[in-house]
């Protein structure tokens, strides 16, 4: 039976993160594929779910196939800034250079340094906003050298898609999907249980603009507008799962959705 090297992005205890990884240990599971989940960076625990630290492309030998697993992993933008400065922040990476060297080499370049047989994946991922970064001739190199290399690229919108499609040489292994959010174990219909709807913000809007918005459609609809607190945890950490449950029953039981932010909105 194939082994399978899940890699996970970095997670601040955001619950639209939980989510893509909790649907990842239920699809996984589901198929009877043996398979553990890995991040790269130092959170090795998020309530029930356990993770491989990966810090090299030596950590990945052993796996039959490397599936890298949602959000902006493969991106260089993401590789760029924020994986680059936890790199400075948490692995003693002297700068950002050499951070986002250490991100080329686990999401681009993995694969050279595997045997040809270990197959790669890239399941759900965005690729929306890396144009500056494919402006270095040596990244955009890099790009290509993922894409050669993968068996398969399968992302979550159009935009990345045409991101990547225009990179492509013709043999194409990109093709428009999913998010891997939307994996998650069917659950229930909503329900209505009182004259609220949920929201949640904080992708493009500040606090004044927000309660200026919520406030618009509380007199619009006569409800009350409950918030959700979905992308930092404000909560002890042995909270985790049974906030992002109750988040959840507060999305299911309201009666419509409001937000700006993508997992929520998966999730909803």
């Amino acid at each position: 039976m194939s082994r399978v090297a899940v890699v996970c992005a970095y997670n601040p205890r955001n619950s639209g993160m939980y989510s893509v990884d909790l649907a990842a240990r239920h699809f996984f599971a589901s198929l009877g594929i043996e398979h553990e989940l890995c991040v790269t960076q130092n959170r090795t625990k998020v309530a029930s779910l356990r993770y491989r630290l990966v810090r090299g492309v030596d950590d990945l030998r052993g796996f039959d196939a490397v599936v890298y697993w949602g959000d902006f992993l493969n991106n260089p933008m993401w590789g760029a800034g924020d994986y680059a400065e936890r790199e400075v922040k948490h692995h003693g990476a002297s700068g950002l250079s050499e951070g986002f060297e250490r991100w080329r080499q686990l999401y681009l370049q993995a694969g050279s340094g595997l045997p040809q047989s270990t197959r790669i994946f890239s399941f759900g991922g965005c690729f929306m906003g890396m144009e500056r970064a494919l402006e270095d001739a040596s990244v955009r190199a890099s790009m290509h050298e993922f894409l050669q290399r993968a068996s398969a690229v399968v992302v979550r919108d159009p935009l990345s898609f045409e991101a990547l499609s225009r990179l492509d040489d013709g043999d194409s292994k990109v093709s428009l999907g999913f998010d891997c959010a939307s994996l998650m174990p069917a659950r229930g219909r909503g329900a209505w249980r009182g004259r609220y709807f949920a929201h949640s913000f904080g992708r493009s809007m500040d606090d004044e603009t927000v309660r200026t918005l919520v406030g618009a459609i509380e007199r619009e609809t006569g409800l009350r507008g409950v918030a959700v607190d979905w992308l930092f945890a404000r909560w002890p950490k042995r909270f985790t799962h049974a906030k992002f449950a109750l988040n959840l029953a507060l999305m299911r039981h309201a009666r419509f959705c409001v937000t700006d932010t993508y997992h929520f909105a998966i999730n909803s």
